[in-house]
């Protein structure tokens, strides 16, 4: 067998597969709660349900992982500094990036030079970034340098040779966007996440290590495709929706299918992509994390806050699911026994419509308490060192007056505590679609909810159905057509929207749409939860073999993908002029300017394989050659520019495994 290993660190579980590459077929699979405060810690507890005569025998090992997301998202991650060449104030702000140090030197938008680096500045600059404000990492972005990148590049020779060994990182190396702004950006973030990538990596070795993996580990990019252990820990930025890409890459690989709508529903969220050609649809402006655009090329996800974990919450006679997430009281139930007591005793009082029915707190990381904590939070935090409690019994015990007087925020953001509460899990518990944990928590939950709304637990259920199907085929219909995405909310949308889901004819009018590509689910609950989208949506539903793990199976069939880039324009005087990530050079011709380009982005090609060490994997190189032209009336074109855009792409090459070498 020829043996591929692939986890996904998703945002509730973390997945792991053995698939044997000459049959394509999965071998094992495993699951295991992922451990946010320590992702090795989920992922070891994931590997070993493996089968673990198996893990010896395996060649290629690859993971995809929310840290990267995550990281931006919650304002984590090491201290790194940025340095800007060229940039006003106005842009500097824009930025919006601390510490930041700027340097006078500027490039033009063609990329000739109008002012020389100060390169005084450059040394006074790092030195101030790295003794003054202690960063990990330094980013160095100019303002044109995707013209030119003489700047960046002499900035990050001096950088090096005043610290050696301290990671550097250029705007130019991550983009070629003229975006100077979103540029910089991009690689301030980047150098921000190479120590965080870098420990993950480590750790996750020392894992592997441990149950005899000793073959190099791959990471996923955003794009879905994959990139070495040193490519990751110099583009960590690249791993942006890196789980995400690789549940479409392994929802191709379970299906075949090249033209397809993929929905991943896990525990916390809901991702939805277009595959077309078989590749996943890239976003062309580049991915948006936590409300920050940033340069990275990934595939274009559209999430909602829901999943299998979702917070049902009551809000007057209605029922809202999402977005916030919570533990499925069927488990707490079946992890700590005393929730169900705490359940009965819910069931015999008058609990205040000002709270959720059956809301309850969990305990998961003591040390992780917030600076300031005060007296109330620190009961809290004493009190659930003896197990969950009801939010009821919480405020009961801490002497207040009301329960909603009860305040947890803090402890909930810092992660000291979760939520646990009536989540769709727990439905489909009642149902009896699920028999995982207790589902006679998942009873009294319901009862509860039944009791409050005033109606029976059998209703609540439907009511939850509902609004997940509401919510789905919502966020379905915006993503396939951006057309609806600019009117969501509206009163025109909403009125298609109540039509399509409504069973009456409503009128004249009669609501239908047909989805002409299938729809594949892939994620655990996404099968049951998708059925009635499906439906109203006329497509078809596809549920591929082991579509719970479709991430981890993404992430180990994935292609080896190094690209560059370089653009040709045309001067003042009628010179061809190319910047690529080498160099800027002036050509009396357009030909010879695109061979120059050619030869350009493949000596950066061959330059970043030979950094990665690619011994043994065989790449195809191609190379995409565009003019644009534009139009100046009378049937007259106007030459704009030339893109110049090679890619070499491979599959990753099996490893001989050192401890099956050794057990040989």
């Amino acid at each position: 067998m020829n043996l591929g290993l692939g986890i996904d660190a998703g945002g509730t579980y973390t997945d792991s597969v053995l698939l044997d590459f000459e049959t394509g077929e999965v071998v094992n699979k495993a699951k295991a709660l992922t451990t946010h405060h320590n992702l090795a810690e989920g992922i070891a507890n994931s590997v070993r349900r493996l089968e673990r005569r198996l893990l010896p025998m395996v060649q290629i090992c690859a993971l995809s992982t929310t840290l990267a997301t995550n990281s931006i998202v919650e304002g984590r991650g090491a201290s790194a500094g940025l340095l800007l060449l060229g940039y006003d104030d106005y842009a500097v702000q824009q930025v919006g990036f601390a510490p930041v140090c700027r340097v006078r030197g500027r490039i033009d938008i063609t990329g000739e030079e109008l002012e020389p680096l100060d390169e005084d500045g450059v040394h006074s600059a790092v030195a101030s970034l790295v003794e003054e404000h202690r960063v990990q990492a330094v980013a160095i972005s100019g303002m044109c340098s995707v013209m030119n990148p003489v700047h960046e590049l002499r900035a990050a020779q001096i950088v090096r040779q005043i610290y050696p060994g301290l990671p550097v990182v250029c705007g130019h190396d991550l983009s070629l966007e003229l975006d100077a702004i979103r540029r910089a950006r991009t690689a301030a973030l980047n150098s921000r996440l190479i120590p965080v990538i870098a420990h993950l990596m480590a750790a996750t070795k020392r894992v592997l290590a441990d149950f005899g993996v000793l073959v190099p580990l791959m990471v996923v990019r955003g794009d879905g495709s994959l990139m070495t252990e040193e490519a990751a820990m110099r583009r960590p930025v690249e791993t942006i929706l890196s789980g995400p890409a690789a549940s479409v890459v392994g929802a191709r690989f379970l299906t075949g299918l090249d033209d397809a709508v993929v929905v991943d529903m896990g525990g916390t969220t809901t991702d939805i992509a277009v595959v077309s050609g078989g590749q996943p649809e890239i976003n062309p402006r580049g991915a948006t994390v936590g409300g920050r655009p940033t340069s990275v090329k990934a595939a274009d996800i559209r999430t909602c806050g829901l999943g299998g974990d979702s917070h049902i919450r009551v809000k007057g006679n209605e029922v809202l699911v999402g977005p916030s997430r919570a533990v499925p009281l069927a488990f707490a139930a079946q992890e700590y026994p005393n929730v169900l007591a705490q359940l009965d005793e819910l069931g015999r009082i008058d609990a205040s419509p000002l709270i959720q029915p059956c809301d309850f707190l969990v305990l998961i990381r003591p040390d992780a308490e917030p600076t300031g904590v005060s007296g109330t939070e620190r009961a809290v935090l004493d009190l659930l060192s003896g197990g969950p409690m009801s939010v009821w019994h919480l405020a009961k015990e801490v002497g207040l007056m009301h329960p909603a007087l009860l305040s947890t925020s803090r402890l909930e953001e810092c992660g000291a505590v979760r939520r646990a509460a009536l989540t769709p899990t727990d439905v489909l518990h009642f149902t009896g679609e699920m028999d995982t944990w207790c589902r006679e928590a998942s009873e009294k939950a319901l009862e509860l909810y039944a009791r409050r709304l005033g109606v029976d637990a059998q209703t609540v259920c439907r009511m939850v159905w509902e609004r997940v199907k509401r919510i789905s085929v919502s966020e379905l219909l915006c993503k396939v057509d951006p057309r609806l995405d600019g009117g969501h909310g509206s009163r025109a949308y909403n009125a298609v929207l109540n039509g399509l889901l409504s069973d009456s004819d409503g009128g004249m009018l009669r609501w239908r749409v047909s989805l002409d590509r299938p729809l594949v689910a892939v994620g655990a609950p996404a099968a049951v939860w998708l059925k009635p989208a499906a439906s109203v949506l006329g497509a078809k539903l596809v549920v591929p073999p082991h579509s719970e793990v479709a991430n981890a199976v993404g992430a180990v069939t994935g292609t080896l993908v190094f690209s560059s880039e370089a653009r040709i324009t045309l001067d003042s005087d009628g010179a061809f002029v190319v910047h690529s990530a080498l160099c800027m050079t002036k050509h009396a011709s357009l030909e010879e300017a695109k061979r120059r380009a050619v030869a350009d982005v493949e000596q950066v090609l061959a330059s970043r394989l030979r950094e990665e060490g690619m011994k043994g994997v065989e790449f195809q190189t191609a190379f995409d050659v565009k003019d644009e032209y534009a139009s100046v009336g009378d049937g007259q074109r106007m030459y704009v520019e030339t893109r110049v855009v090679g890619k070499a792409v491979g599959k990753p090459a099996f490893s001989k495994n050192a401890e099956s070498g050794r057990n040989g």
